[in-house]
């Protein structure tokens, strides 16, 4: 000040204040740069014990993560209060500084969860806002580059339920307070709430509807990686294992085939990890203890003259019709049921998909209707509804067996019942 008053043409006081700024802003960015480690430091640690984190696991992950970036706020408040008070000019240059790393924070801590769930080696850059593409800008700033990643599969698909968890609660606790912890902890944001005026400081740099809907897709999008990470473990079990019987010299019927055991036993594991990680809890639905056989030969199937055996083409090109129209991820909530249904619904797509490729006997076939009466009285035990879609593919299955057999002959009834009251025996039913 001294130097400014005797030498002002040196502007001695303007570059004190150049100075003064550019280390507060580097310091503010250098806190936010430690926020984000301890994230991914938090986020990789919770991946790793995907396999016995529960829903207590969960919201402490996400109110750590929201404590930490209120605890960053708490110590940038003295810097902030001493740079407004130099710059008493510019009073909002270091509250809209941290706004704008606080928003930059959400945008990049959204970005991470999608990234540790995919595979690619390269950084995601979020989606630009459409003022934003217009405007020719581009978030490199919130780029993400994680040196330790896991590899995520079928196997660990329980990573995406995880982060999806996370990323609702995030939502939840954090970002839609972000405007009350900005408030609590910027002098200049405080002082336009408590005067009630708000203005253009009061939160200009942090768009909270924004934040709000890009959490939400992301959460979405966390979900449909979950179902499709899921179909992969379950249609991979559907694939190898039907894919390894002699479908031609398949003997009479004895139980049910391996593929559909260990189809049934994936997907109990699938509904107890659901249940373990989100925290819902929901009742298994009983079973009937006389299974629900459909003979689709019936009607005209088995038929081998005249108009009669045109129906069974024109059913099978309806029924292929309306499963190739199937919407695999449309309505995935947390409900457990939309989850499960939407995995059953692919994995099933799979399984008729898989039987088009083969050629069947008689004893194939008649396997095949055991193992679709099975999945038909099973399947429900996980809180879902056989509605259309499931029952149709169920019929397709069998339907596409049947058009592949040499010689079909429908399968007594009395056996599969006998075979299916046998398994669930087997499985404590």
């Amino acid at each position: 000040q001294l130097m400014h008053q005797v030498v002002p043409k040196f502007r001695a006081h303007d570059r004190l204040a150049e100075t003064l700024e550019n280390a507060i802003r580097h310091r503010i960015e250098e806190i936010f740069m430690t926020l984000h480690s301890s994230t991914v430091e938090r986020l990789l640690r919770a991946s790793a014990a995907v396999a016995e984190v529960t829903a207590d696991g969960v919201r402490q992950v996400a109110t750590a993560i929201v404590k930490d970036v209120a605890d960053v706020l708490a110590s940038l408040r003295p810097l902030v209060e001493i740079g407004t008070d130099i710059m008493s000019d510019m009073p909002r240059i270091f509250s809209d500084l941290v706004q704008g790393q606080l928003h930059g924070y959400f945008l990049w801590f959204h970005n991470v969860l999608e990234s540790l769930t995919e595979n690619s080696s390269r950084s995601a850059i979020i989606a630009e806002s459409d003022q934003d593409a217009e405007l020719g800008f581009q978030h490199h700033n919130f780029d993400v580059d994680l040196p330790i990643k896991p590899h995520v599969d079928g196997s660990s698909a329980d990573v995406a339920l995880l982060l999806a968890c996370i990323c609702q609660r995030v939502e939840a606790e954090g970002v839609s307070n972000a405007m009350q912890m900005l408030t609590d902890n910027l002098p200049h944001l405080k002082q336009a709430a408590e005067a009630g005026g708000g203005g253009m400081g009061a939160g200009s740099m942090v768009d909270i509807p924004d934040l709000i809907k890009r959490a939400r897709q992301c959460t979405t999008a966390l979900l449909d990686r979950y179902v499709h990470l899921l179909v992969d473990r379950l249609a991979e079990i559907v694939h190898a294992q039907f894919d390894a019987v002699e479908w031609l010299q398949h003997p009479e019927p004895r139980e049910v085939s391996e593929y559909c055991s260990r189809f049934f036993a994936a997907v109990g594991v699938m509904v107890d990890d659901i249940r373990r990680i989100t925290g819902t809890e929901f009742d298994l639905c009983t079973i009937p203890r006389r299974p629900v056989f459909k003979v689709p030969g019936k009607g005209g199937a088995a038929a081998g003259d005249g108009g009669g055996g045109a129906e069974p083409g024109i059913r099978l090109n309806i029924e292929r019709l309306f499963t190739q129209r199937l919407s695999l991820y449309e309505g995935i909530t947390f409900a457990p049921d939309t989850i499960i249904s939407a995995a059953l619904t692919a994995a099933l797509k799979t399984l008729f998909e898989t039987a088009r490729l083969k050629t069947f006997a008689k004893f194939g076939y008649q396997q095949a209707q055991v193992d679709a009466s099975f999945l038909r009285v099973m399947l429900p035990r996980f809180g879902v509804k056989l509605d259309a879609g499931l029952d149709a593919l169920i019929d397709e299955f069998v339907s596409s067996v049947h058009d592949r057999c040499i010689a079909p002959l429908d399968v007594d009834v009395a056996v599969v019942d006998s075979l299916i009251s046998d398994k669930r025996d087997e499985l404590g039913v």
